[in-house]
């Protein structure tokens, strides 16, 4: 799972979109159920590749929380300056 991991920030430094790096790791898993030979390789094959996607998407949500975050902080930063401005104003009349 680190190699996952490793992977989906790679994909993101490459900026890749999840969509891009979801319809790679669709590709990969019909190739390898494909050659499974067995319903259970099959049904192994689809876990572990749900299990690996959600790792190699695990630094876009770091990255849309960090995102989120930094919005909330600038809104937060607006609005006390234009709460500001507006006390500098009524002062000044």
């Amino acid at each position: 799972m680190g190699r996952a991991y490793d992977l989906g920030r790679q994909a993101l430094e490459e900026e890749l979109s999840m969509v891009e790096l979801a319809s790679m790791h669709h590709r990969v898993v019909i190739e390898l159920v494909r050659t499974a030979a067995t319903e259970a390789q099959k049904e192994e094959l689809l876990r572990t590749s749900a299990e690996f996607l959600a790792e190699c998407v695990s630094p876009y949500e770091m990255a849309h929380r960090g995102f989120q975050d930094a919005l909330k902080a600038l809104r937060q930063l607006n609005e006390t300056l234009e709460e500001e401005i507006s006390a500098s104003l009524t002062q000044c009349r």
